[in-house]
């Protein structure tokens, strides 16, 4: 399949001022890619150039985008809250998340930042996550230089002010205490808290304020003098990566680049590596865990341990061929056969990382009452269609619509915010100065090669021994045991023997209601696109079509040129929202269409076309965009 690909809008002159600006400046840093090399997709107008500093050794992506409103900058650490345990404090890492922004020696007023970026229509925001922690702001187009001078000391001189700890540590607990009626957060804690004590996952990462204050006021620790030591332990600027987008051109955002952020001290760390011990030790696998949520639904979650570093299969991607089967809702997938027997809503599948060399693979399940008193069933459906898929050849023709749909959604793929678009690449972008080449930087989710040893090696993993059972809904009783930090009621046992005989001794191949989906023919082949006849926009639609039974208004795209459309269908049914039960009749009725249509619409989404129902005020509409 051939996908039209962007033609090179830099002139010759543009390029002789890169090189004359390249050769001034190469003492200062080294070019990784640039906008020639790297692949963009066909809406992206936007400028791009990856360069490393050669005095610090961080990494840097300048982004040009003459037209935005808004600037904005990331920078990512290599650090999360893994490193907790290292200093027996949950938290500490989310803590100094928190505490870095009150105050840095050049501007030690602790809300100097935010002021600034208040009063140029901007924001800031940060996250930390296991093996990284995310700064981004984003702020009005003219006002890039002075955000990123204020942004920069963060990781220069912070202050870790004092006065602001207190402050900061019930910040930490009022986030915490949000999460506490959240049922994603108790399961995932919950199997946290069941997995390895001596792997970092098993903690807690958020903490509160008995991490933070009351235990180590206990032990005769201030916890700012902990939080000192862990910054200049690993905050180093060869973990680091920074992303900056601003209207100005990319000579200009280089310079700021160096000029803001060559301070940054390196002190020549290695990525952490927690591959020492196993996320979850063999004991813990084969498990059942069944628990209370708050919310009063049934939920159900298959977990399978991948002792493979999926990293390294960019080009590969064998979890992306059973993601795609396995969650797949057309005719012959687990959840069109369950939704036929009124067992489950909703199925969703995938890889997650863990950390470096570790993933799980999870398969979700929204079950109904009926298919809460089936669960057992359910699982032995879902490995009748695991086997059957293991046990057979990979597919090529099946692969090669995964790589067509990562190609076309990838060309098509909309501009994404600015603040959005940093943070996003800033926390992958270290994968594009170790092994993954940089021309890939913004198209990496492309699936590029048909590897059948290494979804055969993938699929092994999918056995009951290597499963984590999460059976979640209000209906359980008996449960004697309670999860330390979110008090979550739970059981923790053995997967029934009987249970794993059954999945074990049921044929692969004798269910006909499971079977690979029918061939995508949404996938499209012909990307032309007709020009616009008159030289003139058209600014509004016209009516092309005109009767009794409907009315057809059409308006051709004379600016963006992309073979991509949008179309609205508009019914009106006066009766339909004339009163409570008629306006409650016709949503139901919408509800149902759309799960009725779903087995072709889903074939649709997966190329990135959307289609949606929902009522309006005398009818429905029909959305395709």
């Amino acid at each position: 399949m051939i996908i039209p690909s962007l033609k090179l809008t830099t002139t010759r002159s543009s390029f002789v001022s890169v090189s004359k600006y390249y050769s001034r400046m190469s003492n200062q840093f080294t070019i990784l890619s640039d906008d020639k090399t790297i692949e963009k997709p066909l809406l992206d107008d936007r400028s791009y150039r990856f360069i490393k500093l050669n005095n610090n050794g961080l990494r840097v992506l300048l982004i040009n985008d003459p037209t935005t409103d808004k600037a904005a900058a990331s920078l990512d650490v290599n650090v999360g809250s893994f490193t907790d345990k290292e200093y027996n404090i949950s938290g500490l890492a989310h803590f100094c998340e928190h505490l870095l922004f009150m105050g840095t020696e050049k501007y030690p007023k602790e809300n100097e930042y935010s002021n600034y970026l208040s009063k140029h229509s901007g924001s800031s925001n940060a996250y930390t996550a296991a093996e990284h922690t995310n700064y981004y702001f984003q702020v009005g187009a003219d006002y890039l230089e002075g955000a990123l001078d204020r942004f920069s000391q963060f990781f220069i001189a912070p202050l870790f002010s004092k006065s602001c700890q207190d402050r900061e540590i019930n910040a930490v607990d009022s986030e915490n205490k949000k999460n506490l009626q959240s049922d994603m957060w108790r399961l995932y804690q919950l199997d946290k808290f069941t997995s390895n004590s001596a792997h970092p996952y098993s903690g807690f990462s958020t903490g509160n304020y008995q991490t933070l204050h009351t235990d180590p006021v206990a032990k005769g620790v201030d916890v700012r003098d902990i939080l000192i030591d862990f910054h200049k332990q690993h905050y180093s600027s060869n973990l680091m990566s920074l992303v900056i987008l601003g209207k100005e051109d990319l000579n200009t955002l280089t310079d700021w680049a160096i000029e803001k952020f060559s301070a940054v001290p390196n002190k020549d760390l290695s990525r952490p590596n927690y591959n020492g011990e196993l996320v979850y030790k063999p004991q813990q696998l084969g498990k059942l865990i069944k628990a209370k949520p708050i919310m009063d639904n049934h939920k159900m979650e298959l977990n399978f341990l991948i002792p493979d570093d999926l990293e390294d299969k960019w080009d590969t991607k064998p979890n992306g061929y059973f993601s795609h089967l396995v969650g797949h809702e057309s005719k012959g997938s687990i959840i069109y056969y369950l939704k036929q027997k009124g067992w489950a809503t909703d199925l969703s599948a995938g890889a997650m990382t863990v950390c470096q060399g570790t993933s799980n693979f999870y398969i979700e399940f929204q079950l109904t009452p009926k298919g809460f008193e089936n669960w057992q069933e359910i699982i032995v459906i879902t490995f009748q269609y695991l086997n059957f898929i293991t046990n057979d050849e990979p597919q090529k023709w099946i692969w090669d619509e995964i790589e067509e749909m990562s190609q076309v959604n990838f060309k098509f793929k909309q501009k994404m915010e600015a603040s959005k678009t940093v943070s996003t690449l800033s926390n992958k972008l270290y994968k594009f100065d170790e092994y993954i080449p940089a021309s890939y930087l913004l198209s990496s989710a492309i699936v590029r090669k048909f590897d059948p040893e290494a979804i055969k090696r993938f699929g092994s993993y999918f056995t009951p021994e290597n499963l984590r059972i999460t059976l979640a809904s209000q209906l359980l009783t008996g449960l004697n045991k309670q999860e330390k930090w979110y008090g979550t009621e739970y059981e923790y046992d053995d997967i029934p023997q009987e249970l794993i005989h059954q999945i074990k001794s049921q044929p692969y191949d004798n269910n006909q209601n499971l079977h690979y989906p029918r061939p995508n023919h949404f996938i499209p082949t012909n990307f032309d696109v007709t020009k616009p006849k008159s030289k003139h926009p058209q600014v509004a639609p016209y009516l092309i079509e005109h009767n009794n039974k409907i009315n057809v208004w059409y308006k051709q795209d004379d600016t963006f040129e992309v073979p991509k459309g949008s179309i609205e269908v508009a019914f009106h049914l006066p009766s339909s929202n004339t009163d409570i039960n008629t306006s409650v009749m016709s949503n139901l009725a919408i509800e149902m269409l759309d799960d009725e249509l779903n087995e072709l619409t889903y074939f649709a989404e997966l190329v990135g076309l959307k289609v949606k129902l929902h009522a309006w005020r005398d009818g429905f509409l029909i959305n395709k965009f």
